[in-house]
């Protein structure tokens, strides 16, 4: 499975911006962080947080058996 990507960017003012880059193409930018290792917590907490809303990473869907009926 392939996670979302996560990147430092320096800003002119020397705050950081981390940008989240999902599997799919789709970019999100949050910004004004005040150092590296603000940033850098808030990824860790945020994979974590993602982690705990979705446990199973998704996968091939498994055939279920045919439910037997009573006549």
């Amino acid at each position: 499975m392939v996670d979302t990507v996560y990147r430092l960017i320096g800003q002119k003012d020397r705050r950081i911006s981390v940008e989240m880059a999902k599997p799919d193409g789709r970019r999100r930018v949050i910004p004004d962080f005040r150092d590296k290792a603000e940033a850098e917590a808030w990824i860790i907490q945020t994979k974590r947080m993602i982690r705990v809303a979705h446990p199973y990473p998704p996968g091939p869907r498994k055939k279920l058996p045919e439910r037997q009926t009573r006549d």
